[in-house]
């Protein structure tokens, strides 16, 4: 039996606004023990750090109200569970998904779509 690894991230860029996607190893974490995400225009827009790859520190520069969030899980949450929406403590706006590749693009590509319909609505 295959274990996928792999933990799917979505985040918006701080600094262009883009939402960024990225493929993140735990095996690749565990020799390094921290993982950068960076965007297109080079700004960070998450950091995941593990000392011992059976838990995990993600860091993310909010684009809601501009300071970092720590948000903390352990690896089996980060495998078992489907998609870990990462919200604003401030605003409990939704910043981040985390988990399954596949379903976390698909709950950020839904998330943009009515993020654009809302702009769409409000004419911005």
């Amino acid at each position: 039996m295959l274990f996928d690894t792999n933990i799917g991230a979505a985040v918006r860029c701080t600094n262009c606004g883009k939402l960024i996607m990225n493929e993140i190893s735990l095996f690749n974490l565990s020799r390094s023990g921290m993982y950068e995400v960076k965007c297109s225009c080079d700004r960070t827009v998450m950091t995941v750090k593990s000392s011992n790859c059976k838990s995990f520190r993600i860091y993310i520069p909010c684009i809601v109200c501009e300071k970092d969030h720590l948000y903390m899980f352990d690896s089996r949450q980060a495998l078992t569970q489907k998609v870990k929406i990462l919200s604003c403590p401030a605003s409990q706006m939704d910043i981040a998904f985390v988990g399954n590749k596949t379903l976390v693009e698909e709950v950020a590509q839904k998330h943009e779509r009515d993020l654009q319909e809302l702009i769409n609505v409000l004419e911005i």
